[in-house]
Parts: C-alpha cells; sequence; structure tokens
C-alpha cells in the first residue's frame, strides 16, 4: 500500500481551504493508501493566529511548527508520494518538498487555491509580513510532478512552471446536506455574508446599499469568527460554527460576494458562491475571476458599482418565480460540478504512481 504524506499548514477540521480542498477525500484516499497528515502549526497556535499581538506565543508556536518540519526531514525516506497544501512552511526554505522531490525523485503533489505567490498578509500579522517567502509556491510548482489548482487562473500560472496541471475546484463536502430545502415564509426575505474576518472588508463598500435595503425591512446577516467593524443596525452578526454552517446559510435567500479588481482577488476560488447556490440561495457578486464563470443570469446576478448591486438585489427579491428557478438552476450546477461526488475521482488520481 503507497505510503502518504500529506503536509499542510494548519490543524485538521479548523481551515475552510483545506476542508473544502483535500480534507473530505481523506477517508477515500485512506482506503488504497497510508496517510499521514501533518500541520505545521498546532491548534492552540491556530487559535490566536489572526489576533493582534500576542507574539511570545505567535513566536513560540511557529518555533514548534519548525522543529516538526525538520524532524519530518528524517522520516520521509519511508513515503512514496507527498502532497503539499499550499505551502510546506510559512518562511524560510521548503527543505523537505526539495530533498523528496529533486533528491529522492520522487512524486510530489502541489495543491492551492489563492494566488499565494502574491502578497496578501492579514492585519493582525501585518507587521511580520516581511518575513513571508512569496517564492516558495514557484518553487512547488517547479518541484512538483502535478500540481492542482483550484480555478483557471491559477492553473494558467502554474502552467508555466509545472507540466501536470490540473483544475480540481473547491468542493462542497455534503452536497446532500446542502440540497435538502427547509420550508421558509416567501414573503420574509434577507440578504446575507459569509466568510472570515480577513474578508469581510470588502463588503463595506456596500453598506450604502444595505442600510436602504434594511430601510425596506430586509435583514443584512454576516455569518464570520469575529463581529465585523460594520455599524449595528442593519448588520445581523452570526457568529460562524462549524457544526452549524449549513443551517447558518438557511438564515437567508440572497447572499453577495463583492470583490475588488484585482490581480490577488482574481486567484479566489468562489467558494462563497458555491455555498450560496448549494443552498438555493442566489448570489449576486462581483465580475471578477472565477465569479464569472459561476454566475450568470440564470443562477444570479454579476454586479459593478453601488447602483447595479442595489437594482441587481432588489430584482431578485421581486421577482419570487425567477429567485426560485435560479435557485434550482445553482443547485444542479454546483451538484454536477462542485461537489465531493464530482470531484472525488479528479483528487484521487492525483495520486496514481
Amino acid at each position: 500500500m503507497p505510503k502518504v504524506l500529506i503536509l499542510c499548514p494548519y490543524p485538521l477540521r479548523e481551515a475552510p481551504s483545506q476542508r473544502f480542498r483535500f480534507e473530505h477525500f481523506l477517508s477515500e484516499l485512506s482506503k488504497e493508501n497510508e496517510v499521514n497528515v501533518a500541520s505545521f502549526l498546532d491548534l492552540k497556535t491556530w487559535k490566536i493566529l489572526y489576533t493582534n499581538g500576542q507574539w511570545l506565543s505567535k513566536s513560540l508556536g511557529f518555533l514548534k511548527g519548525f522543529v516538526r518540519r525538520f524532524a519530518l526531514v528524517f522520516q520521509i525516506a519511508k513515503y512514496d508520494i507527498i502532497f503539499v497544501h499550499r505551502e510546506e512552511v510559512p518562511l524560510g526554505f521548503p527543505m523537505i518538498s526539495y530533498v523528496f522531490a529533486k533528491i529522492m525523485k520522487r512524486k510530489l503533489i502541489f495543491d492551492f487555491d489563492d494566488a499565494i505567490w502574491m502578497g496578501n498578509v492579514s492585519e493582525g500579522n501585518r507587521k511580520l509580513a516581511f518575513l513571508k517567502n512569496y517564492k516558495n509556491p514557484v518553487r512547488l510548482m517547479k518541484w512538483a510532478s502535478v500540481c492542482a489548482a483550484g480555478n483557471e487562473y491559477l492553473g494558467a500560472f502554474a502552467m508555466a512552471h509545472c507540466s501536470d496541471v490540473r483544475i480540481i475546484p473547491s468542493v462542497i463536502e455534503e452536497p446532500d446536506n446542502y440540497r435538502e430545502c427547509k420550508n421558509k415564509d416567501e414573503k420574509i426575505l434577507s440578504l446575507g455574508w459569509t466568510g472570515s474576518h480577513s474578508t469581510v472588508k470588502y463588503l463595506e463598500p456596500l453598506y450604502p446599499v444595505i442600510e436602504r435595503l434594511h430601510e425596506d425591512g430586509i435583514k443584512f446577516y454576516v455569518i464570520s469568527d469575529q463581529r465585523p467593524p460594520l455599524p449595528h443596525p442593519p448588520l445581523e452578526f452570526v457568529k460562524w460554527d462549524r457544526e452549524q454552517e449549513i443551517d447558518q446559510l438557511r438564515l437567508f435567500d440572497i447572499g453577495l460576494m463583492p470583490l475588488p479588481n484585482q490581480e490577488w482577488a482574481k486567484g479566489k476560488c468562489g467558494f462563497k458562491i458555491i455555498q450560496y447556490m448549494a443552498r438555493g440561495i442566489i448570489p449576486v457578486a462581483s465580475p471578477v475571476g472565477v465569479n464569472t464563470k459561476l454566475v450568470n443570469e440564470n443562477r444570479g446576478s454579476l454586479a459593478e458599482g453601488l447602483e447595479e448591486w442595489e437594482s441587481e438585489i432588489r430584482f431578485w427579491i421581486g421577482n419570487p418565480e425567477k429567485r426560485s428557478e435560479a435557485g434550482e438552476a445553482g443547485k444542479l450546477f454546483i451538484y454536477n460540478g462542485f461537489s465531493k461526488r464530482s470531484q472525488l475521482l479528479n483528487f484521487l488520481h492525483l495520486f496514481e504512481l
């Protein structure tokens, strides 16, 4: 049975990037392979990673991570395949990947879902941005036998460095749960957004629209790990809960995904939209990157400028029949191309020797 080592930044079941790219395939992967997952950060450090300050605790947590990675260098000879999600180490040189792929000549798989070769650091850790090594993603692409990119934009970049690039989107874990509809009062509509504290800043330009809609009785829910720095009302904050995330999405009928028209944003994989459509929620999104591939007039709207955002949102509010049709079209689209079931074989084929 082939032995597989998975190197990832964060503890299992904590980071969305990991959960929706490789973690939900682990049970199937383990049927044909002996799998070991090694995260860089432990759970204690992960819980304080995006907070302000606590530099000593963060530094100790990172030091422990480097010690764990160093210890692995002496164990990699027993593995047939190494799968790296996003990064081997957050800074410094990815020694394990280099030794395994370039010296031992074994199979390295590099998986990524963001334009991680560009600078993008959370506000809580901006003082340490200079330590980040943005050359490492390109190094990993060059050393990898195969790269798994989250969308076509990312894949096009990887093709300049790797001869075998496969597009595998981030997918929903349990499509049947998402597709179960809950009875709702169609007269009571609401808007919503789900995401982390680091991306809630993209909502701020839309606040005048949200405020006007609130005056007309439209609630606005924000599902996040932290309460965003936006005024209340009209914001209804719901603290994200991993065990309740599907039920939490049932709170709203129209989901927003604003993004700035920047190169880094073009690398985003549109997972908010995927989650929305899997629930029959109508997405209204910026026409940036993969959003233009996911959303069309039959299953949502793309919008630029405040007037267009408000117009598109009001269109879906005022057209219940079209909203129902678009919701069903969105669920079918996601089920066919962005569910675990639809991408399982593509993922498992990465590990063929």
